[in-house]
């Protein structure tokens, strides 16, 4: 899976806001663009006055962001229709998906998480929820893996990100309740830690002996990392509404990142072409 920049999707909420400054510090060592998405609802996009103070407040959003953090290439458009449906295909399997979201215990607008709880649930692609509100002191990236061909996606971006941010690195093995049992054996990791020594080898790698089994779980280390990087889609039997993903939308403290790969068939990853996104309807930065 590579990535070719980051869509932040805004609507100029507090969450909206802080997913906006999360994507700015990280491509500000990364060295990707981003690009704002506004989505505007069929209703509003029909008013003439409010799409041109939904491009006025946009553009301003593009102009704070780049005086911000002038090394960060920003660009911008307006979208219309739902959020969640506009956000996922503008973004694409090849885009960062940057949303913010807010906690249940907190006063929110109607899409402050049911957007985020939508999309985080995608079945390809990378997303990541900010909430507002984290809490200061944290420190360290947690990665949460199967132990399956399908998790070197996962383990990629969490060795990625940890080694940018100069941090450790956490691996946590994940079973959800509802998993079908398998004839594959109890997953050890090892060969994950073996390949994060080649590739990363100067990267502090950690292995929690530790089981994720449920959502709770996940909460303390939510409280303390730096950021949570999920193998997203996996093989599960749980009810349809069923996902951890969509629960800690609402109640992880923590940035967390869902990497979703291509579905594994017969223990062959499909291949996929990378195609260039342009993005449409731009609003001019300059």
């Amino acid at each position: 899976m590579r990535r070719m920049r980051t869509i932040v999707g805004w609507d100029g909420s507090e969450p909206a806001e802080q997913a906006l400054r999360w994507a700015a510090e990280r491509e500000q060592r990364e060295g990707w663009p981003v690009h704002i998405v506004r989505v505007l609802d069929f209703v509003t996009a029909d008013a003439a006055a409010e799409v041109a103070e939904a491009r006025s407040e946009l553009q301003q959003a593009v102009w704070s962001l780049a005086e911000a953090n002038p090394d960060v290439v920003v660009t911008a458009e307006l979208a219309v229709g739902d959020p969640a449906v506009e956000l996922a295909r503008i973004a694409d399997r090849s885009a960062l998906l940057v949303v913010g979201a807010s906690r249940v215990e907190r006063t929110r607008r109607p899409t402050a998480r049911r957007v985020p709880t939508a999309l985080v649930g995608r079945s390809e692609g990378l997303t990541a929820v900010v909430p507002a509100h984290a809490p200061d002191g944290r420190h360290g990236v947690v990665a949460v893996v199967r132990g399956r061909p399908g998790s070197a996606g996962t383990l990629t971006v969490a060795a990625t990100a940890a080694s940018t941010l100069g941090e450790p690195m956490t691996l946590l093995r994940i079973r959800d309740p509802f998993e079908s049992p398998d004839d594959v054996g109890i997953p050890t990791l090892e060969p994950e830690l073996r390949t994060l020594g080649r590739d990363f080898p100067g990267l502090d790698v950690r292995f929690d002996p530790h089981w994720i089994r449920g959502p709770i779980g996940l909460l303390s280390h939510s409280d303390r990392a730096s950021l949570l990087v999920l193998e997203g889609h996996r093989p599960t039997s749980a009810p349809p509404r069923f996902s951890l993903e969509r629960w800690l939308a609402g109640r992880a403290r923590a940035p967390f990142v869902v990497v979703a790969e291509p579905l594994v068939q017969d223990g062959h990853p499909q291949v996929v072409e990378q195609q260039d996104l342009v993005p449409t309807g731009r609003v001019p930065t300059g």
